[in-house]
């Protein structure tokens, strides 16, 4: 039998196919952080099966058939992208976060599909897990800044996209659901199309993202044990003891002096075993007696160093990035970045204003 398939269906086949191609790959390869991208393919099935549903309902509408497919899948895609992300951040599970797979596995066995209060559930369960994910994202980007003098390669803000697209499915499926009770059906399939679109680029992002990045966070990433407190802002402000501001006087001479900050990888890890000091203790010494993070307390040497370096004649014959990495930036990206946050102007316009 030859089923009839419109080109939004042979799009989503397609998107599926795609889906479940790419999960076998992240499911055999070897990857460092390979607990992580276990779950990404799981992911990836998961949201190929997802898609199966309208492409059945479209194949059925457009034959005459009464085909079905017994599985659901809705209440297990957002679920697993958490514990991608937490396992790719190297952060540790709380193992009762696998309850969060019980809700999908009840009604799968329970075999209730599709009913309003089922849907007004997902909704529910959904969002909350995207808003819990872009929580444990945002935090993550501080505990970056509290361990390395460059954010290049270790945030996941790529994350950000595939949490602003799943917000837009819900909105998309909530729209539908309404426009089934008023007279404005004829837009359900302006919104199939947005969601198809969607969805093929979500599979796209994910594969591109997943690929380039999957070996940037291995076990030795950020260590679970070592949680910097950092403080708040409305918090009171924390003064150092006498011993404190005279370890951290002897820790600040040698970076200086040594100028450490020269060392491009130089992370809070590298400076806390050159120091014999740990790095909780070198991380609270830095917070606390700058009132600031590892990012800021080491990159503010290295824009120091480059005034100095670029105001020598030596130094004229080297560019701008040259004169950078010198002082210890790994890439033009961070260096700028790092200038433009602490200083509130770029380095061409620091330097056209020296002239």
């Amino acid at each position: 039998m030859i089923f009839k398939v419109s080109p939004i269906t042979l799009l989503e086949i397609v998107s599926c196919s795609l889906a479940v191609m790419l999960g076998l790959l992240f499911l055999t390869r070897k990857f460092n952080n390979r607990r992580a991208n276990i779950f990404l393919g799981i992911f990836l099935f998961s949201l190929a099966i997802e898609i199966v549903s309208p492409i059945i309902d479209a194949i059925n509408e457009l034959n005459q058939t009464n085909l079905d497919f017994p599985f659901t899948s809705s209440l297990f895609t957002l679920p697993l992208l958490l514990f991608y992300i937490v396992f790719t951040i190297n952060k540790e599970i709380n193992k009762k976060w696998y309850l969060l797979f019980l809700p999908g596995i009840v009604i799968n066995l329970a075999s209730v599909h599709d009913h309003i209060y089922l849907r007004q559930f997902e909704y529910a369960f959904n969002a909350a897990l995207l808003f819990w994910m872009i929580n444990i994202i945002k935090s993550h980007g501080h505990r970056v800044l509290d361990y390395y003098s460059s954010t290049e390669h270790k945030l996941i803000k790529w994350l950000y996209t595939i949490i602003v697209i799943f917000l837009l499915f819900q909105v998309i499926w909530i729209s539908e659901d309404l426009l089934l009770f008023s007279e404005m059906e004829r837009f359900g399939s302006l919104l199939s199309i947005t969601s198809t679109l969607l969805t093929g680029f979500l599979i796209y992002w994910v594969a591109y993202n997943g690929f380039t990045q999957q070996e940037l966070f291995s076990g030795e990433f950020i260590r679970n044990e070592v949680e910097v407190k950092r403080p708040k802002e409305d918090s009171i402000e924390k003064i150092p003891t006498t011993e404190e501001k005279s370890l951290f006087e002897r820790i600040n001479g040698e970076v200086n002096d040594g100028k450490l900050y020269t060392n491009a990888d130089l992370s809070l890890r590298v400076l806390s075993e050159a120091m014999d000091i740990s790095e909780k203790k070198l991380s609270y010494l830095i917070n606390t007696c700058t009132q600031t993070n590892y990012y800021t307390y080491i990159n503010t040497f290295r824009i120091a160093e480059f005034k100095r370096l670029a105001a020598l004649e030596d130094s004229k014959n080297l560019s701008i990035l040259g004169i950078a990495q010198n002082a210890g930036f790994s890439s033009k990206s961070t260096f700028y970045k790092a200038f433009k946050e602490l200083e509130g102007i770029t380095p061409r316009e620091y330097l056209s204003n020296k002239s």
